[in-house]
């Protein structure tokens, strides 16, 4: 691939994460909380680790239950999964799998 096509591809797709974080007003990951949305995960996955990445410092506002320490409720069966829990600790919503900040961006717009 041309090295300015490659430039040009990577200074796109920082623009557009950056519009998804930082334009948004209140971070994406304080959203979520808000929502209820809860990471359940292990710190030893691979894909656990990048769905922290994605977040960058915004992830301390995210309520993450890492289950290799914790242990999860039985209807987590991959890592990760969000569970969207209601005012009185119902679950309303499972996403399992790593979500792209588009996906997440979906979560937290949710009613």
């Amino acid at each position: 691939m041309d090295r300015r096509l490659t430039s040009v591809l990577v200074i796109s797709i920082v623009l557009v994460l950056s519009s998804l974080l930082l334009f948004r007003g209140e971070p994406l990951a304080k959203r979520l909380t808000e929502k209820g949305w809860v990471m359940y995960g292990a710190h030893y996955v691979t894909d656990c680790n990048i769905q922290q990445s994605l977040l960058g410092e915004d992830f301390v506002y995210i309520e993450y239950v890492d289950c290799s320490k914790h242990g999860c409720p039985a209807m987590v069966k991959v890592y990760p999964t969000w569970v969207r829990y209601g005012p009185n600790g119902t679950v309303i919503k499972i996403s399992e799998g790593l979500q792209s900040l588009e996906g997440l961006e979906r979560l937290a717009r949710e009613d």
